[in-house]
């Protein structure tokens, strides 16, 4: 399959430490360079339509010179996680384009990315983008993505989005450091909604590494092996160990965003704590007794805030509706539960998410006061995480969702502990 990659020299350093390096075997390249005639093209910037011109020619030639095959277009941008070839060509069977969304996951409607998609060529793709190059010459004011996704709306092509899950870009405005949406089946990522070559290689840089955290985390045990005796965890009966975070990386990702505040009781090793630290915003993780391990682990997330205290002492010291979402993982005994779930409640903000670790049959005394006081979880994950969705509510006050974590920073000498 023919990749075609649109760089310039302003590109070329993504192009050595990423795109190249991480390109799978399987494509055919074919480089298309613009010599840059500026310093530098920005997005929609007054010389971006002479780069979206350039695009279509080449777009329509490639089209023109591979008809019956399936070619592939990318920006220089991006970087690749595994072979992902089969998926494409999987979707141009039935369909005569794909590509990837540009929207983060549950944004309404849709958009189009135009440094990314499929193409089968053929007689009706070619007539698509002989158009789409016409009307980009007709109107220097419409941009290159903005006219492909209305074209898209009124041509009948079949065509297809790409999953975000495997084929991801931010979807929202970026800045170093903001969480990104990886997941452990990610093919490809591509590095927009930043400003500058800077931004971009710092963005490439983390996802690259909160990939790599993922994958180790989701593969290592939340607990010691040590409290089974030595032996193996036991398996979940979907593929993964009772106490591996396979079920609360699905319960954030379902539920949280990367501008959420977490409240984490229990902190342990802080593997846990470190999956939250990867996706939301800020986090809070308290324990009677953080272990050096939890304390060097989590000792690289400026947002993340360890603190040595009772969970429900604590819980009583903070401000109502500071987070969006608190996860319970202390003692799992009946009285306890109930009370750490009365004491956390009027913590979270109306719509937020109370949830917590274990809801399994290992542990009857944590089931019954979760039903007792909840009902039944709204879902139960594999690894026992649990999760209930608190009810809107209209004109109610709330504080900034980051005044909890920054109140605790603030006062955390005075708590009582």
């Amino acid at each position: 399959m023919k990749l075609y990659y649109f760089v310039t020299p302003h590109y070329q350093t993504i192009v050595d430490r990423y795109f190249l390096p991480f390109m799978p075997s399987d494509f055919d390249l074919r480089e298309a360079r613009l010599d840059q005639q500026v310093e530098r093209y920005v997005f929609q910037g007054e010389n971006w339509a002479d780069l979206c011109l350039y695009k279509a020619d080449v777009i329509v030639q490639a089209v023109r010179e591979n008809m019956g095959s399936n070619i592939l277009f990318t920006d220089a941008d991006i970087q690749f996680f595994r072979p992902c070839r089969w998926q494409l060509e999987q979707l141009l069977e039935e369909h005569s384009m794909a590509f990837q969304n540009n929207l983060a996951p549950g944004e309404p409607g849709f958009e189009i990315n135009f440094g990314f998609f499929a193409v089968w060529c053929d007689a009706a793709t070619l007539a698509f983008w002989e158009a789409f190059r016409t009307l980009l010459r007709s109107n220097t004011k419409i941009f290159d993505q903005e006219l492909v996704t209305l074209m898209l709306r009124q041509v009948p092509l079949k065509w297809a989005m790409l999953s975000h899950e495997e084929f991801m870009c931010p979807g929202r405005k970026w800045e170093p450091g903001q969480p990104l949406p990886v997941t452990p089946n990610l093919a490809m990522h591509h590095a927009n909604w930043t400003m500058g070559i800077e931004s971009k290689l710092r963005q490439l840089e983390q996802a690259r590494a909160q990939f790599v955290r993922l994958d180790s985390l989701l593969n290592e045990a939340r607990v010691d092996r040590t409290l089974f005796n030595g032996s193996a965890l036991p398996y979940d009966g979907c593929g993964s160990r009772i106490n591996s975070c396979r079920g609360l990386y699905e319960l954030i990702k379902e539920n949280l965003t990367p501008g959420s505040t977490v409240i984490e009781t229990g902190t342990h090793r802080g593997i846990s704590t470190e999956l939250f630290a990867l996706y939301t915003k800020q986090v809070l993780t308290v324990d009677t007794d953080i272990c050096f391990e939890a304390r060097d682990r989590l000792s690289k997330y400026s947002h993340v805030t360890c603190l040595q205290a009772e969970s429900i002492q604590l819980a009583s010291q903070l401000p109502d509706q500071v987070c969006d979402a608190v996860y319970l993982d202390t003692a799992h005994t009946y009285e306890h539960v109930k009370a750490e779930i009365l004491a956390w409640l009027p913590k979270i903000v109306p719509g937020g998410f109370i949830c917590g670790h274990d809801y399994t049959l290992h542990d009857p005394g944590l089931m019954k006061a979760v039903n007792e006081l909840l009902g039944q979880p709204d879902k139960v994950y594999s690894d026992g995480s649990w999760i209930f969705k608190l009810p809107d509510a209209s004109n109610t006050q709330t504080h900034s969702r980051t005044d909890g974590v920054s109140y605790v920073k603030e006062r955390a000498t005075e708590l009582v502990i």
